[in-house]
């Protein structure tokens, strides 16, 4: 082995993935505090990168991603202004929902060798949906604000869609063997 031929070069093979796992922390913690709204564009880089560390990375790396967007957003206190102490009791919620994206993923699209696309939509409802449930629960049963529901829900939904559309077709093309639509 050429210990100059980078491309096929363990070493710089996993140094690059490391790093690229780097940047994917780094930037979904410090996405709120660099763009900080509007919460769509956020939300969709936020879970392009969770679906990216789906992709491309095993189950040790992920609890890095899921943890650290929730703390970043919670951190800027710009999303909820004076909710934002009402957003700590979803962050919980927030990290088992964005397990289940990546999980769901993983499992449809990189095991089964589903369509990345239509996967995309199942992972999608399935985070909207838990992260919805909880915020109907909050609203009604604790008093929250009926901000929640539309944050919680239909936002969740649109940005997890656009973060996985984008993640999935990218992915369709650094990989030509993946099922297309």
């Amino acid at each position: 082995m050429n210990i100059f031929n980078l491309k096929n070069n363990y070493l710089y093979k996993n140094i690059f993935k490391q790093t690229e796992f780097l940047v994917y922390c780094l930037l979904s913690f410090f996405v709120p505090f660099l763009i900080g709204h509007p919460q769509i564009l956020i939300g969709s880089l936020v879970n392009f990168f969770l679906i990216r560390t789906a992709q491309y990375f095993d189950a040790k790396y992920v609890l890095a991603i899921v943890f650290l967007p929730s703390l970043g957003v919670y951190s800027t206190g710009i999303l909820f202004s004076n909710l934002t102490t009402h957003l700590l009791y979803f962050i919980p919620f927030i990290w088992i929902s964005n397990l289940l994206f990546i999980y769901i993923y993983k499992q449809e699209v990189i095991f089964k060798k589903n369509n990345p696309y239509l996967s995309s939509i199942k992972t999608s409802f399935a985070k909207a949906g838990l992260l919805f449930l909880v915020a109907v629960i909050f609203v009604f049963a604790f008093n929250f604000s009926q901000i929640f529901l539309l944050t919680m829900g239909v936002i969740q939904l649109i940005t997890a869609i656009i973060g996985s559309f984008l993640s999935s077709a990218i992915y369709v093309l650094e990989n030509k063997n993946v099922k297309k639509i």
